[in-house]
């Protein structure tokens, strides 16, 4: 095993210079984004009651606006999810009579009861918001046909979410499909789901023409560090709307204490390239060994990534299980948990999640979740330490191979 290991990282030692690349120029434009904000000590302090003349959560706005290249963003201990924040942008830049269409088909199980596709409490259905989806990476759209005097917004999910082995966007092709939709009507907001993806790239969706992205702070931009928070980036006027539902009208961005928030905030985001690289390099060596072992994943080690997250296709629910029992085992928090399929409520089938991670739900340190259905696919994510990921998938395909 140890001599496949090594020519395994000898054949992929080009790929992880290219991944050294961008992590250096992101790290750049994130500690220049730092620097030309002065950010300080005193800007890690607690806000309280209103929250009111709070520098430091102005200035952690500023920073994150200037990595995204855009002109405003709104980075809250608030927003609790990639979900909650997608779920601000959709409730408040929609209104009755409006139509929203996604371009990258069904979006993610959460998403699909904010827009009333599933049933939920409250959907943007209540409000008489319509809803049409294309499959922009399956068929040829005419953006022509699709888009009427109505349609305010088109939806873009970069990741892969749970599609049957649907493809990640990069950036490039972001930029061709909006350039498409811009042709048609320029005036429209393009909404770009950035989850999984910030750091993967040298840019980010609104660098190429996405009005406005979100994410979650427990997904790549915290860096592992930050332990609550989300995002929305995007064009001024746009994310003042998203701040006014998050606080209220009239107060939006200027109130909402942060507590026990900012320093982690901005730790996170400072190290937030070091650690996505580290990650990307772990799963580029676990598409290797994976797929030398018989494991259907994609994407492949050498293809361009968009996100964090490597897909495995198992010929059975009892392999998908068993490597999400594993990856539980390896993991260094709960590791003799025993886990099994849950029925949650936002999913219409049961879901297995292994995450023995040090902030719930962070899907930047190591994990791996699936939906329990054919075709059975699971999605590896995270790891923060290529060499964390590399012992881990190394004892994962020794059990297996014990089976």
């Amino acid at each position: 095993m140890e001599n496949l290991i090594r020519n395994f990282e000898e054949e992929i030692k080009l790929k992880f210079e290219e991944i050294e690349s961008i992590g250096e120029k992101n790290f750049i434009k994130v500690l220049n984004a730092f620097r030309n904000n002065n950010i300080s000590e005193s800007d890690f302090f607690d806000s309280t009651g209103y929250g009111f003349n709070d520098i430091g959560r102005e200035k952690l706005e500023k920073v994150f606006a200037k990595i995204f290249d855009c002109e405003d963003s709104l980075v809250r201990s608030q927003i609790s999810s990639g979900s909650h924040a997608i779920s601000l942008v959709l409730f408040s830049l929609l209104k009755p009579g409006d139509e929203l269409i996604s371009i990258t088909g069904e979006p993610y199980d959460t998403i699909q009861r904010i827009i009333g596709i599933k049933n939920s409490p409250l959907s943007l259905k209540d409000f008489e918001i319509n809803y049409k989806e294309f499959n922009i990476l399956e068929d040829e759209i005419d953006f022509k046909k699709i888009i009427n005097e109505k349609t305010k917004m088109v939806f873009i999910q970069k990741s892969m979410g749970y599609g049957k082995r649907r493809k990640t966007l990069i950036n490039s092709e972001i930029k061709n499909y909006i350039d498409k939709i811009r042709k048609v009507k320029n005036e429209i907001i393009v909404f770009v789901d950035n989850c999984y993806g910030e750091f993967v790239e040298e840019n980010e969706p609104t660098s190429v023409g996405a009005d406005i992205i979100a994410g979650s702070l427990t997904k790549n931009p915290g860096g592992g560090i930050a332990k609550s928070g989300g995002y929305i980036a995007g064009k001024k006027d746009l994310v003042e709307k998203c701040s006014s539902l998050l606080s209220s009208p009239g107060i939006g961005k200027y109130g909402g204490a942060q507590i026990n928030f900012k320093s982690s905030a901005f730790l996170g985001l400072f190290l937030a390239p070091h650690f996505v690289k580290e990650t990307l390099k772990g799963m580029v060596f676990a598409s290797k060994i994976l797929s030398y072992y018989g494991f259907n994943v994609f994407p492949k080690w050498f293809e361009k990534r968009g996100d964090i997250i490597l897909g495995i296709e198992f010929e059975n629910k009892n392999d998908l299980l068993k490597f999400a029992q594993l990856i539980q085992k390896y993991s260094p928090i709960d590791s003799n948990a025993i886990i099994e399929p849950l029925k949650e409520d936002f999913y219409n089938y049961e879901v297995i999640m292994a995450s023995g991670t040090f902030t719930q739900g962070s899907s930047i340190e190591l994990s791996f979740d699936a939906p329990i259905k054919e075709p059975f696919i699971g999605y590896l994510q995270g790891g923060l330490m290529y060499e964390f990921i590399k012992y881990v998938i190394i004892n994962l395909i020794e059990e297996f191979k014990r089976k």
